[in-house]
């Protein structure tokens, strides 16, 4: 492993907004486990050293100095723990280099899957929060594909499912085609975050009002209820704010442009 590594690292933990250390200590966590599994076994205190000057990489066995031996893996004689340091005594606690010949290259693999993963964690967990933020909104998402009842909506870098009870009766989806759905909840999954969308939700269309009209944006008229049949009707119960604003004329517009856009 040269020292170039560790400025690869910080390139990488610049680029992806992650923490240095917590990625350095991830990476020696990889390094104690490979030395246990190839090496050693896994009752062994194992530390790991990492010198990002020249670039070496330092095994070693941590044990507890005793005058009688209980357990071969964690403790050592005092006259034998003297051999690695000579004024070593009974409750000291020694390292001893074991470091393998030709570790470097088992290192660099593992520090490699490490920071593979690593990565992967911090995007899923970058996506989630992006989306998180965004519950209880309106979405501009692309049809990836259909297959039979579902349809696979794209948003961003993440594909979820438009579900068949999410979707509006009768409507058609085709590849390549953009809708709005809306965004009901956001689910911390292994695989990433899972979007709950839906073309049915009754806030898809108080979404739309709002996005559509501006007395409803700048709170001028006020939505009391939806009731809503997809793909069939719609009711809406609106009030206004000011006296001199007609809420049901501004939700439909002049010769219903407004409402027909919804």
């Amino acid at each position: 492993m040269q020292s170039n590594f560790f400025a690869a690292i910080s390139q990488l933990c610049d680029e992806k907004n992650l923490s240095r250390d917590v990625v350095l200590e991830t990476v020696k966590a990889a390094l104690r486990a490979a030395y246990r599994k190839d090496y050693g076994n896994r009752n062994q205190n194992v530390d790991v050293d990492l010198d990002e000057k020249s670039g070496n990489i330092t095994v070693y066995l941590v044990k507890d100095v005793v005058k009688e031996i209980e357990d071969e893996d964690l403790d050592i004689l005092v006259k034998d723990a003297q051999q690695y340091k000579k004024d070593a005594k009974e409750g000291d606690q020694i390292r001893i280099d074991v470091t393998p010949v030709g570790y470097g290259r088992i290192a660099a693999q593992s520090a490699k899957q490490v920071i593979i993963q690593r990565l992967q964690e911090a995007e899923r967990d970058l996506m989630y929060q992006t989306f998180k933020e965004r519950e209880d909104e309106l979405l501009n998402a692309l049809v990836h594909r259909v297959e039979r009842d579902q349809v696979f909506i794209d948003l961003d870098k993440v594909t979820t499912i438009l579900t068949r009870d999410q979707q509006i009766p009768g409507e058609r989806y085709f590849g390549g085609q953009r809708i709005k759905i809306y965004l009901d909840k956001v689910i911390k999954t292994t695989k990433g975050p899972q979007l709950l969308i839906s073309r049915t939700h009754p806030n898809l269309v108080r979404k739309l009002l709002e996005l559509e009209i501006p007395e409803i944006k700048a709170g001028l008229v006020e939505i009391k209820s939806i009731a809503r049949l997809p793909g069939v009707r719609c009711k809406i119960a609106v009030t206004s704010t000011d006296p001199k604003v007609d809420p049901i004329g501004s939700c439909v517009g002049q010769k219903g442009v407004r409402v027909q856009n919804i």
